[in-house]
Formats: C-alpha cells, sequence, structure tokens
C-alpha cells in the first residue's frame, strides 16, 4: 500500500470524496476494510455543494462505513475524513515534531542547492569529511 504525503504535525491520513444524499437526505459512506485498522481518532468535515443544509455525521466510522444526514433529497457533499496512523511503524516511531540538529549537522541542509549554497554545505558532506 501506498500513501501520498501531507505536511502536519500528526501522523495522519486523508480520505475524501462525494456523495449524493438519498431521498431522505442521507447516505452511507462506504470506506476500504483496512481503514480502520490502519487509523484511529477519526475527524471528519462535510461541506454542501449548491446550497446549505445542516449535514452531519449520523453514524461515526464502523464496519467499514459511516453516514451523513441531515440534507436535502439530491444534495451533493463533499466529506473528508482525517485518521490518525495507529499501525505499527507508527506506534513505534512517533512524530517528533521539533528535534535539535546535532551540533555537526547545525549550518548545513540536506539539499543545499536548494539555498543557493554548494555541496560543501551539505549535511552528507559535514557527516562525512573526517572520514
Amino acid at each position: 500500500m501506498y500513501h501520498a504525503s501531507v505536511e502536519s504535525s500528526e501522523m495522519v491520513n486523508i480520505y475524501s470524496g462525494n456523495v449524493t444524499l438519498d431521498n431522505k437526505g442521507e447516505a452511507t459512506v462506504q470506506v476500504p476494510a483496512w481503514l480502520e485498522t490502519l487509523n484511529g481518532d477519526f475527524r471528519y468535515q462535510l461541506t454542501c455543494i449548491g446550497g446549505f443544509a445542516p449535514v452531519y455525521i449520523a453514524e461515526e466510522i464502523g464496519h467499514g462505513q459511516f453516514k451523513v444526514a441531515g440534507g436535502k433529497a439530491g444534495m451533493k457533499v463533499s466529506w473528508q475524513v482525517t485518521g490518525v496512523r495507529q499501525d505499527a511503524f507508527a506506534r513505534a516511531h512517533p512524530l517528533q515534531v521539533e528535534v535539535e540538529k546535532p551540533a555537526n549537522e547545525r549550518g548545513y541542509y540536506v539539499h543545499p542547492e536548494l539555498y543557493g549554497a554548494g555541496k560543501e554545505k551539505s549535511i552528507l558532506w559535514a557527516t562525512t569529511r573526517s572520514r
């Protein structure tokens, strides 16, 4: 399984889509079976398209689906679900938002060319020059 990266202060995955509400102003959104295994602490966002309605999450994610309600029949709703990763790698390597650079890497860059500097300002150069 491959995921793209989103910059965040948490290790999260984002899923999104659109759904059309039925004649009761509701819709059940199917999500992949693995979504609940890979993620937890879900956050939801809903946006009505073409009009306003007090849409809400009627049922949170469970058994591969969640339910949207509160809209008008035929209304299109854009949804986004963010889940905090809870897989083995995420648990073993929690995200550290700020990490102090080792003293021998300070003043050097991973990609010095992006800062108008030469290769002698690369972290690789700085950490291997004494070998």
